[in-house]
């Protein structure tokens, strides 16, 4: 799957984790939802979604993109994917 296939909308994600990389537990970065900050949300999405180098993980329910010493994380709602023909 790739992630040109899934709903990438605000309404379809259920939370973002920007952080160093290795551990994410939440001791070397932090999750938000979009009800803590939908500014936040969109900031980290915007960056996963327009990366060259997103990743997809359908066990996880995530797309991610690691730059540097970073990781970004989207978690989604669903993994369903968007009808492309319509």
């Amino acid at each position: 799957m790739q992630a040109s296939q899934l709903n990438l909308s605000l309404a379809n994600i259920d939370r973002v984790y920007s952080g160093k990389t290795g551990c994410m537990c939440g001791c070397k970065g932090k999750y938000t939802t979009p009800a803590e900050s939908t500014r936040s949300v969109n900031t980290i999405a915007s960056k996963v979604f327009n990366s060259p180098h997103i990743k997809v993980d359908e066990a996880a329910n995530c797309v991610y993109v690691y730059e540097g010493n970073r990781t970004r994380v989207v978690f989604l709602k669903s993994m369903a994917i968007v009808n492309s023909e319509a």
